[in-house]
């Protein structure tokens, strides 16, 4: 349904006992966005009557009740205009912020990102450190989280797959990810230098950058295929899941993590916030790493096929059960099903700008408070 065209949002019907609300979606971008995947597809099933709507039609349009526009982190200043004349009109907004810094500033300005937390009914996000960092903004926006559920669907079997590594005389490791985040391999790559015996399999990443930042690596690289990556991450022992280490970093999902192991391949993760609490949860603390010689000792370990084995046996049960496919939207639905249209007045200075339509001030205001806040509390 959704196409390459990002000016559009998605309506469809969502029903709470005997009343009936119109959600109205604005995707960051399509299924071969992971984000879009992971927390615009799932919603989806909640909903019946579904359309296309243009943002042109949106503005146009005369308002009726229970309606709640959800947005999926991508802000233009079109995405902020929709915002506000629904927000006047006594209609619910709420905000799916899963990424902050960098990764964020690709989807949005700085100041549009500062003007949405001051707008938002309610504020979604993926981490408790993401949630304290949107909080620092001094939004009084209703704030809430939503973990995300595996990604690539229900994993084909409960059990570890029995792979033909037989085939494959080296230890086959999988990491993917965008070339942005090869940087987080850049302090354990002496690990895959001097070890002849392990086989880094990167996926998704452009050759001319893993080449430019893990020199002297020797790797296999293949282009990311929603249809294709499952094969892929099944054809490896083990996958890699990293972070680098900054303020921005420590805030992300650990989703990857999850995916890894419900799909039946033992993950090894940088010991960063979200992977630390899913390996407590899973009971496979011993998997994290936070230097080359921690990374060596847990390669060394899992090596033996047994110790996989008994990861699985551990780990994977518990993960399919508390991020099975349809836990987000699980989640999602006892948001929407709390959400009242009976709007409280905010008073603070950001909603009184905005209800003064001053454009060019309240502009200049959120240009300057935005800027500052992401040069104070970026990494």
């Amino acid at each position: 349904m959704i196409n390459s065209n990002q000016a559009f949002a998605i309506e469809g019907a969502i029903k709470f006992n005997e009343s009936i609300s119109r959600l109205i979606i604005f995707p960051a971008g399509t299924k071969d966005t992971a984000s879009t995947r992971l927390r615009v597809w799932p919603i989806l099933e909640l909903l019946s009557d579904i359309r296309e709507r243009s943002f042109d039609d949106l503005l146009s349009d005369c308002f009726i009740d229970q309606q709640i526009l959800w947005f999926q982190k991508k802000l233009t200043r079109k995405h902020l205009q929709i915002a506000n004349k629904y927000k006047r009109a006594g209609q619910y907004v709420l905000y799916d912020c899963d990424e902050s810094g960098p990764a964020l500033s690709y989807w949005a300005e700085p100041h549009l990102v500062f003007e949405m937390f001051h707008i938002a009914d309610q504020i979604v996000a993926d981490t408790p450190e993401r949630l304290r960092w949107i909080r620092r903004s001094g939004t009084k926006s209703r704030l809430s989280i939503v973990e995300n559920q595996i990604d690539y669907g229900m994993p084909r079997d409960i059990h570890m797959r029995n792979r033909a590594s037989q085939s494959h005389p080296l230890m086959r490791i999988l990491w993917y990810g965008n070339s942005c985040n090869l940087v987080a391999l850049k302090d354990v790559a002496k690990v895959f230098r001097r070890r002849s015996e392990y086989q880094l399999v990167l996926c998704g990443a452009n050759p001319a950058d893993a080449r430019r930042v893990l020199p002297d690596v020797n790797f296999e690289i293949h282009e990311w295929s929603q249809y294709s990556f499952l094969d892929l991450l099944e054809s490896c022992d083990l996958c890699i899941v990293s972070h680098n280490g900054t303020r921005s970093d420590r805030r992300k999902s650990g989703h990857k993590m999850i995916t890894s192991i419900c799909h039946g391949v033992p993950a090894i993760a940088s010991a960063t916030p979200d992977y630390m609490r899913i390996a407590r949860y899973a009971g496979i603390e011993n998997c994290l790493f936070s230097s080359a010689s921690d990374l060596e000792l847990i390669l060394q370990r899992l090596g033996d096929p047994v110790a996989r084995a008994r990861y699985m046996s551990i780990a994977k049960p518990r993960l399919i059960e508390k991020y099975r496919p349809g836990s987000f939207a699980q989640n999602v639905n006892a948001i929407l099903e709390g959400i009242s249209n009976e709007q409280k007045e905010q008073t603070h200075i950001y909603q009184f700008l905005l209800r003064l339509k001053l454009a060019f001030v309240s502009s200049k205001f959120f240009r300057l408070c935005g800027g500052l806040y992401w040069r104070q509390l970026q990494a």
